[in-house]
């Protein structure tokens, strides 16, 4: 019910041994195309022996291939790569006629009459039987009875004559289409397109058409289809009004699907028209299906623009608008295909196919108009829009390699359709080409099953030039609205019945103003569409019973679940199972599309490594590394003992639910499982055996040092290394308290930067930072990305961050029980300079932290003269010491306007969602923001003679380790916010001072929010932690400054002091907003508590009144 079928002619695809026509080692060349473009089932038009007079559909052999396009070997092996490939295949069951050269039909002819060989076929002696059956091919045929000489008689043909209809009357032909269908469903075929299925009986007095004797033979079909074989379909052809065309459903026992021929011209008639009843009209004439029945859908096919289920007044109108060329005109139709009937308007076909795609049915594309292949009206018949497939602009379009002169039809060399500009290959190198347009929209409707299985309501609409509709399964509602006209249109609709639903906009992910009891509005570009889905505005945290569900027949390996074959399973639930992961850094994002593009199954089944591609709304592509694990939901592992639900929630997060029905209706659980130490411990393993890891065109590659080797000479390898929390960017194991082992979540093409500064400082042999004793690579198909590192581990007290937080705690006790005179005043006046000696209530409430924080200052000091000194001689740039010149200047200006834009913008926003003291907060930082930029002009106006180096970029006191006897810097990764690229961007060092002083005053701000401590009322507190902000701050940057004075680096600072003071408090201010920027969104969502944005605000309010007077 959820497939996407491609309809194409094995003549017309690919030719592999050049002579001019495709064969199926051309069609098994192509088939990564056709995986690729995302369509889940091929459709094959007759391949079988013919005298090709009808394209094949005039059969002579129905048990074989014809040998233009192979044998049967050769099909054999095209339908086990098509499985393989997650592709189903149907093919043609032409059995209401053969060929006039078929075996049976000429054993017929030639036996006398009432012998069992001639009543294969139906026969007459005169013509005048079944007068008021109509005649279909009517630009051909004068009749519907052929006179034969040799038989003596007139024989039945509801087509061409040269196609006699067989005998449906007689059990020996009904048998004959049994074994005809049994040989090739034993072969693996899993479908069967009922060619005219409608026309089998005869009897006098009716239209020989839908006749109770031909839906007695489809239930013994049916009968004899499920009685055989499981998973099988057979989809009817039947040309009929709707009424009609539902009874080949029966009551669900005769055919699974039925193709919708009424919708197809209306839809092409709403358009012309730009009116939205012909649509809604045949709709709602559509009866309900039976359960487990699906209609099938398309635009165009190998046959002409049917107009047969239209009015007479219908039909004249339709070839007025889109066959004013009479030669496009053929029987009750037009021989035209997709793109020259919308006049290659591009806006036309996306919303055709949107259209297609949102009506209720299976969708069906016709081979060449995800490009937009043209026609050629002047070669004969049906033949017009059934030429080559146009793969490149090489010669004969790329489909063969044969003298053009031998091609079975000529390539299209219309001027608007030519081959050379019009192909696969231009528009796969094109990611605005119509043929991506379709790889995105088929994913998309891949994702929404709502519009293959649900229900659908109109929506009433005065502007008939609109059509609306919905499409609801389970808790899916899908907002579905097209404008039918080519000019600029507006709408207003009544969609109370969803108020206080969200319209997230798919393709975007952009959302739309809540939907309320008013009327909602809408703009329309010409030919535009919109699918909207109307979620909950609060996205809550899936726990074990609200996780998805994916039904199976049967259980998959693990690795045939993370494959291309069953990549479409996961791709819908990937984006929300992203967004409730803390490591995943665009939490609040639009993430257009999320999904497995290559997996590795190193360890049987057990775990498997699979990269995501997350592409977001705005075209920004990302990968992340994941690792996946099943298990059986009643019978965890042992591994789940003594683990709190937060540690399984946080280490083994549930990506689905699989429920297989297969009788017993098993549950397993797909679970995200790279913060386990099982896949640590053998990747470290592997790596210190020198061992790659290979599987399906992918390495992991081991790059180590001999200090690691060195490190863990004597470790016993099999011990599991201690996981820290893998709620954040990496995965950290600490093994055998000799060696740091991070897995990346974030990979990009090329070596991590973290990696290259690491490497670049562990090659001075200085010491006093961690070693970087190697890497994971990995490499698929020659791309590579650093897939973990391998560190030296720190022996250490705790992070910096823990140590600060100690001694605040420690000072706001401490301070309320000493007394001086005038404290408030006396460390003001220290930290402004105006007082040479540190009064004695901040010496006393600190104790030695100030010290600590003056060697913080020096140990950064410290990292940033090694950075200066990696590239002495200037010829690493990606080291190298740049200037700050006028133009970079200018351009840092910049991108603080765009900080200080972006982050007040989005505070204001969110204002009404705050509480009252958060308003008042950002109404009194609002204040500050024309003052703010005033402050940030001085970059470009002023001349800082300073140096620019690749920083740290994410310098904070959880990045600095406490030795006991000192300070370590950690990670050099940079921003997760950033690409790599971003994070190779060298900059001022006092952005990285910047941003260890935010941290300071954020934690300062941040203790006392909701607390109350012995002697201070919140005000005081406040006080008392702005002291030690200033206090601790003044600190740091005096042991900063005097260590680059002490290693000759101040150069890479502004001269005069005061510059460095105002510099440092740009980006200060800078860091501030930023971080308000990344909580933000956390806080709106509910992910975060109110009190990481109040306390934030409060830290750059502090900042801003001391750096700017009002």
């Amino acid at each position: 019910m959820d497939a996407i079928i491609y309809e194409l002619h094995v003549r017309s695809f690919c030719d592999a041994n050049g002579d001019g026509i495709g064969d199926f080692a051309g069609l098994m060349s192509r088939l990564e195309y056709l995986k690729d473009l995302g369509v889940t089932a091929l459709w094959l038009l007759p391949f079988y022996p013919s005298p090709l007079r009808d394209d094949g559909y005039d059969i002579a052999d129905y048990k074989s291939v014809n040998p233009i396009y192979g044998n049967l070997k050769d099909f054999k092996e095209f339908l086990a790569m098509a499985h393989e490939m997650g592709m189903r295949v149907i093919t043609e069951l032409v059995i209401n006629h053969t060929s006039d050269q078929h075996p049976w039909f000429q054993r017929a002819r030639r036996a006398p009459a009432g012998h069992p060989d001639r009543d294969y076929y139906v026969w007459s002696d005169s013509p005048d039987k079944y007068r008021d059956v109509r005649i279909i091919f009517q630009d051909f045929e004068s009749s519907n009875w052929t006179w034969d000489e040799l038989a003596g008689q007139y024989y039945w043909h509801r087509f061409y004559s040269h196609q006699p209809d067989l005998n449906f009357d007689n059990p020996r032909v009904q048998q004959e289409v049994f074994d005809v269908l049994d040989f090739w469903l034993d072969l693996g075929v899993d479908g069967m397109r009922l060619d005219a299925i409608p026309y089998l009986y005869e009897r006098e007095g009716t239209p020989c058409e839908n006749l109770p004797e031909t839906h007695a033979f489809l239930k013994k079909l049916r009968a004899h289809v499920d009685g055989k074989y499981r998973g099988r379909m057979l989809l009817a052809e039947a040309n009929q009004w709707p009424e009609d065309s539902v009874t080949f459903f029966g009551e669900g026992d005769e055919c699974n699907m039925a193709f919708h021929f009424p919708l197809m011209p209306r839809m092409f008639m709403s358009v012309r028209m730009e009116d939205s009843f012909p649509i809604i009209d045949i709709v709602e004439q559509t009866p309900e299906l039976p359960e487990g029945c699906q209609w099938a859908v398309f635009l165009r096919n190998h046959d002409e623009l049917t107009l047969e289920m239209v009015t007479d007044e219908e039909r004249d109108y339709m070839v007025r608008m889109y066959a004013r060329d009479p030669r496009s005109r053929i029987n009750l139709g037009i021989r035209r295909r997709l793109a020259p009937l919308l006049e290659n308007d591009r806006r036309k076909i996306e919303l055709m196919h949107a259209l297609l795609f949102s009506m209720p049915g299976t969708p069906v594309i016709y081979y060449g108009d995800e490009i937009g292949m043209g026609d050629n009206i002047f070669l004969g018949d049906r033949d017009s829009v059934r030429t080559p497939m146009q793969w490149s602009p090489d010669r004969n379009a790329g489909f063969s390699g044969t003298n053009p002169q031998r091609l079975f039809l000529p390539v299209n060399i219309d001027p608007d359709y030519h081959y050379e500009s019009l192909n696969v290959e231009s528009q796969q190198n094109s990611p605005n080409s119509l043929l991506w347009w379709m790889k995105r929209i088929i994913s998309l409707r891949k994702q929404i099953p709502a519009f293959s299985r649900g229900t659908l309501e109109f929506v009433r609409c005065e502007n008939r030039k609109i059509l609306v509709f919905v499409r609801e399964l389970h808790d899916q509602t899908i907002l579905v609205l097209a404008n039918l006209s080519a000019q600029v249109q507006y709408a207003t609709l009544d969609l109370s019945e969803h108020a206080g639903k969200i319209p997230v906009e798919i393709f975007s992910r952009h959302t739309f103003p809540r939907v309320t009891q008013a009327p909602y509005f809408f703009s329309f570009a010409p030919f535009s569409f919109y699918w909207f889905s109307l979620e909950n505005e609060t996205q809550h945290y899936r726990g074990p019973d609200e996780v998805p569900e994916i039904k199976l027949n049967n259980l998959p390996s693990l690795a045939s679940l993370l494959d291309s074959k069953a990549r479409d399973l996961l791709s819908p639930i990937l984006p929300d199972f992203l967004r409730q992961q803390d490591w995943f850094p665009h939490r609040t994002r639009n993430i257009k599309s999320a999904e497995i593009i290559h997996s590795v199954h190193p360890w049987n089944d057990e775990m498997g490594l699979a990269i995501i591609e997350v592409i977001f709304s705005s075209g920004e592509q990302e990968f992340y590394q994941t690792c996946f694990q099943l298990e059986q939901e009643d019978q965890p592992e042992e591994l789940w003992y003594g683990l709190t639900l937060e540690d399984i929630a946080e280490r083994v997060p549930i990506v689905a639910r699989l429920t297989v029905e297969d009788g017993d209706r098993r549950r397993f659980l797909l679970r995200e499982c790279l913060g386990r130490w099982e896949p640590a411990q053998r990747l470290l393993e592997a790596a210190l055996r020198n061992k790659q890891i290979r599987s399906d065109g992918t390495r992991i590659i081991p790059e180590l040092g001999k200090d690691l080797k060195s490190a863990l000479k004597d470790t016993d390898l099999s011990m599991a290394p201690i996981p820290f929390s893998s709620k954040y960017n990496n995965i950290v194991f600490n093994f055998a308290d000799q060696v740091v082992f991070k897995l990346y979540r974030r990979m990009e093409e090329g070596v991590h930067p973290e990696l290259e500064t690491g490497r670049a400082l562990s090659g001075q042999q200085k010491g006093g930072i961690p070693t970087a004793y190697g890497s994971l690579t990995y490499d698929h198909n020659g791309k590579q990305m650093s897939a973990g590192s391998f560190w030296e581990y720190v022996p250490n007290q705790g992070t910096a961050l823990m140590f600060t937080r100690d001694n605040l705690e420690s000072f706001l006790r401490i301070v309320p029980a000493l007394s001086y005179s005038h404290p408030y005043v006396d460390a003001d006046d220290w930290t402004r300079g105006e007082r040479s000696e540190m009064p004695e209530v901040i010496q006393e409430s600190t104790g030695n932290f100030l010290v600590s924080a003056q060697e913080m200052g020096e140990t950064v000091a410290e990292l940033h003269a090694r950075l200066r000194t990696v590239d002495p001689e200037g010829q690493n740039n990606d080291f190298s010491v740049e200037p700050f010149t006028s133009h970079y200047r200018r351009a840092l200006y910049q991108g603080l306007r765009n900080t200080l834009d972006y982050s007040i913008s989005e505070l204001r926003k969110a204002m009404p969602e705050l509480d009252s003291t958060t308003i008042s907060l950002i109404g009194a930082l609002m204040e500050y923001q024309k003052p703010m930029d005033r402050l940030f002009q001085n970059v470009k106006d002023r001349n800082l003679a300073s140096g620019r180096i690749r920083l740290h970029g994410d310098l904070h006191l959880g990045q600095i380790l406490y030795t006991g006897k000192g300070f370590v810097v950690l990670d050099y990764e940079g921003s997760v916010h950033r690409s790599f690229s971003e994070r190779r961007i060298k900059g001022s060092p006092l952005r990285d001072v910047a941003g260890m002083s935010w941290s300071f005053a954020k934690e300062a701000m941040h203790i006392v929010y909701g607390r109350n401590f012995p002697g201070l009322a919140e005000s005081q507190a406040r006080r008392w932690v702005t002291i030690w902000y200033n206090a601790t701050a003044t600190m740091f940057l005096a042991g900063y400054l005097e260590h680059m004075a002490r290693t000759s680096s101040w150069d890479l600072l502004p001269s005069e002091r005061h510059q460095v003071q105002e510099l440092l408090d740009i980006f200060l201010l800078e860091r501030g907003l930023q971080s308000l920027g990344y909580v933000l969104p956390d806080v709106r969502a509910e992910r975060l508590p109110p009190s990481e944005l109040e306390s934030r605000v409060r830290a750059l309010l502090m900042i801003t009144t001391q750096c700017i007077s009002l």
